[in-house]
């Protein structure tokens, strides 16, 4: 672990025997929400950051709204984010997923890349949607020999063809489809990176790439090292405790 990570581990150890959650506020503007709400960060979802363990969705919220506010400071403005636990929803209710991608697209369609953390069969992958190429950039950190099925994907097609006839910004000669163009990310060595590697990813992003027309060889498949993954944690630590811990 990195210092920010350290101490955020003291911080919480101390705190352990009282404190079992913090609740953090979304506003309603970053992930599409019909209101502000309170997402509570439960401690143990915490330490498995710690313990470079699987992550909860909620650790990528947070992630996102620490993005999002990185990406101002930096005057990046052409960035969008989709909300991870409604996009994850897709295997319990695939129409109510498919009508949040909709108003989110006509919410978002200035942005020339729209991010999107999405969760499936146990497994973090990222789908970074352009609305101006008609294009989704599929980056999934563990690649099979052949290409992964999501079920994300019918119910984003949908969403686009809805956002087109709602006549929202697209591509006119591709007329209403998404194309999904194949997309080289870095790959994780062992079973239990995936979520990491999508911060990572979404924070060089919004850092190095938001001047690029399309994303499709803007990474090497070569592994991110495990001082890079330190960098993401200790990030998030950092955020947290400026940010979300009052």
């Amino acid at each position: 672990m990195g210092e920010k990570c350290r101490k955020l581990h003291d911080m919480l150890k101390i705190s352990s025997k009282s404190v079992e959650l913090y609740n953090v506020k979304f506003p309603k503007d970053l992930y599409h929400y019909s209101r502000d709400i309170d997402v509570p960060i439960v401690v143990q979802d915490i330490i498995q950051m710690f313990e470079l363990k699987w992550l909860n969705i909620s650790i990528i919220q947070v992630w996102g709204r620490y993005i999002s506010e990185v990406g101002v400071s930096l005057g990046v403005d052409n960035v969008g984010y989709l909300c991870p636990e409604r996009l994850s929803s897709v295997e319990t209710d695939t129409l109510g997923t498919s009508e949040y991608i909709t108003d989110a697209l006509v919410s978002l369609q200035d942005k020339k890349f729209i991010l999107g953390p999405c969760f499936e069969s146990e497994h973090w992958m990222l789908i970074v949607i352009c609305p101006e190429r008609n294009e989704v950039y599929f980056m999934d950190p563990k690649k099979r020999s052949q290409t992964r099925s999501i079920k994300l994907k019918m119910p984003l097609n949908v969403a686009f063809r809805c956002y087109c006839q709602k006549g929202g910004k697209h591509d006119v000669k591709k007329g209403s489809s998404l194309t999904w163009p194949k997309t080289q990310c870095p790959q994780q060595p062992g079973g239990d990176e995936c979520a990491y590697y999508v911060m990572k990813l979404m924070y060089e992003i919004v850092l190095s790439h938001t001047k690029k027309d399309e994303l499709t060889k803007s990474f090497k498949e070569s592994s991110y090292s495990s001082e890079e993954i330190n960098d993401v944690r200790d990030l998030w630590s950092e955020y947290f405790m400026d940010s979300c811990m009052k």
